[in-house]
């Protein structure tokens, strides 16, 4: 490929980002303590480490989506350079692991019939992903220019979900696609203690989403009472209301 993005300073040429409020501050310690509390009460078996798909196709097929994710990454950084008051945060997860994105592949097959696991694999819309992190005072205005930019770069826009009035859950997610490559992925955007509300549930919000065969209905209501004490806590940013979800 030679479609090459803009150049861009590196991440140590942005300021730090500043700490959350002092009332975030003090709820996150006990969110974090009753998170211990829950995995002690509710022990899930060690996973298994990742494996790569043995079958050709599949590996194929995976390497494409890590290919596309360093050409989607580059332009990312640019638009992130574009202005210094926000950061590309969890760059380093970016993509899905291999496990994760074949097994959901082979998931939507059985769920749709007549669909190749490869094109499974390719509509995936969160197996590249990204999340946009600003201050609470610049985060609508924010949201507003990095979608401009978004487009102007080329990406197609597929869908926009303001989830800020969710009761479990703070922020913007929205699916797009790399009209340059076929790539779907993901950007969420957030401010900094709504991201670190989503990384403090990110494991209940898994445990919800893939309940094993003995999670019982108890568990399920603790996940989702912390979710809810979690996302009651996080302040919403002024003008979040005015972005409309887009579908």
């Amino acid at each position: 490929m030679d479609r090459l993005p803009p150049g861009h300073p590196s991440a140590a040429d942005y300021p730090s980002r500043p700490s959350a409020d002092s009332t975030w501050r003090q709820a996150i310690a006990g969110f974090a303590e009753a998170w211990q509390r829950h995995q002690e009460r509710w022990p899930r078996p060690a996973e298994k480490p990742e494996c790569a798909p043995t079958e050709p196709e599949l590996e194929r097929a995976c390497e494409n989506i890590k290919t596309a994710e360093h050409v989607i990454t580059s332009w990312l950084r640019s638009i992130e350079a574009q202005h210094p008051g926000r950061i590309l945060a969890g760059l380093e997860h970016s993509v899905k692991g291999q496990d994760r994105l074949v097994a959901k592949a082979k998931q939507d097959v059985v769920d749709k019939p007549g669909r190749s696991i490869e094109m499974a694999l390719t509509l995936i819309p969160d197996a590249v992903r990204y999340t946009f992190c600003y201050e609470a005072e610049d985060y609508a205005v924010g949201v507003g220019d990095d979608i401009d930019r978004l487009k102007v770069a080329g990406f197609e826009m597929l869908k926009l979900k303001n989830l800020w009035s969710d009761s479990e859950y703070k922020g913007i997610n929205s699916q797009w696609r790399d009209t340059w490559t076929g790539q779907r992925f993901e950007v969420q955007f957030h401010t900094a203690i709504s991201f670190e509300a989503k990384e403090l549930t990110h494991e209940a919000y898994e445990r919800l989403r893939n309940p094993l065969p003995a999670t019982n209905r108890h568990e399920l209501l603790a996940l989702h009472k912390l979710q809810r004490e979690v996302a009651a806590k996080v302040p919403l940013p002024p003008g979040v209301e005015n972005i409309r979800d887009q579908l």
